[in-house]
């Protein structure tokens, strides 16, 4: 069952895909559509926009995403840029959800482009409340002083709620997350952080109970005495990726390639890519090695367009990657 997104009527009891003839299950005009970076479902023709969910608008009868994003001014003047767990998307803006209102100063917490400033001195800020249609937005800074401390984002909550924390630098890039089902403490922690603006999104994925859920929120910035070094490669490491080591600081910072980076140039994510790369290859690096905008390959001879790579097969697949030593 694709519980879709919120708005619409895209809730479908349907099939993973990998091109549209796998979808006539669903009936006539049925399209195989990406929902996350390496999965696809079906799903059935639209008419209207009201047959997808806010996250997408209907084009030839087919649901397709209004667009990634990373601020509101990415997207259209009646969409707004939200967060998801599958990335950032413009989304139709909706009324403000009548549950989940949190006591000042953190009332208007409900779009990202309004999202309140909290302090980084780790101290718990009670009362909050959410519900699964509330979105609670909040921002901090990283000061210059505090350049590669660890950062640790926890909201503390009762039994029977799953809420999820993640936390976005400035460009829209994913740098903690913390999406267990069954604590009641998430904490989304990031080493080597790099100075500058974040966003924390704290969203209900589920609950028990038809009424609000409190919860507290802190943001902490640990000094463990830590830098990164081109030589150690700890950013290489990085969970959710940030590939760049800053030798000046020691933080790493992900590489904001905005769908420029050419075959075989240095990524960390699929959208730092040229729409000719398939992926960007994240399994390198950790081992020293390089990750690559790149695509799969049968030979030698598919891999002339990546620079100073060759066919490198692993089980049932092969890619185009620089020699291995």
């Amino acid at each position: 069952c694709y519980t879709g997104g919120a708005g619409g009527h895209d809730n479908v009891c349907t099939v993973q895909c990998q091109g549209d003839a796998d979808c006539a299950g669903l009936g006539m005009g049925a399209t195989c559509v990406p929902v996350t970076r390496r999965t696809a479902v079906c799903f059935p023709a639209c008419q209207s926009d009201d047959d997808c969910s806010a996250f997408r608008t209907c084009r030839a009868n087919t649901c397709e995403l209004r667009g990634e994003c990373a601020a509101d001014g990415d997207c259209a003047p009646t969409e707004r840029c939200e967060s998801t767990q599958f990335g950032q998307y413009c989304v139709l803006d909706g009324d403000t959800p009548a549950c989940g209102a949190d006591p000042a100063p953190y009332t208007e917490n409900d779009r990202r482009g309004d999202a309140p400033v909290v302090p980084t001195d780790g101290v718990e800020i009670a009362g909050l409340q959410t519900c699964d249609e509330d979105r609670d937005y909040f921002r901090f800074e990283v000061p210059a002083e505090a350049a590669a401390f660890t950062l640790e984002v926890a909201a503390r909550f009762r039994e029977g709620v799953d809420i999820d924390v993640y936390v976005y630098d400035a460009t829209g890039a994913l740098v903690a997350a913390a999406t267990s089902p069954d604590q009641t403490t998430e904490v989304a922690t990031a080493r080597y952080i790099a100075p500058g603006a974040y966003t924390v999104f704290v969203d209900q994925f589920s609950s028990d109970r038809l009424e609000d859920t409190a919860y507290t929120l802190s943001v902490g910035l640990v000094d463990n005495d830590d830098a990164c070094t081109a030589e150690g490669n700890q950013c290489g490491s990085t969970e959710p990726l940030r590939a760049l080591c800053d030798a000046e600081t020691g933080a790493c910072r992900a590489i904001d390639g905005q769908g420029q980076v050419p075959l075989g140039g240095r990524c960390d994510s699929d959208n730092d890519c040229v729409p000719e790369a398939a992926v960007c290859w994240v399994f390198e690096g950790g081992a020293g090695g390089q990750n690559i905008c790149t695509v799969p390959c049968q030979g030698e001879g598919d891999c002339a367009a990546v620079p100073g790579t060759v066919c490198t097969p692993f089980q049932g697949f092969a890619a185009c990657l620089p020699p291995r030593n």
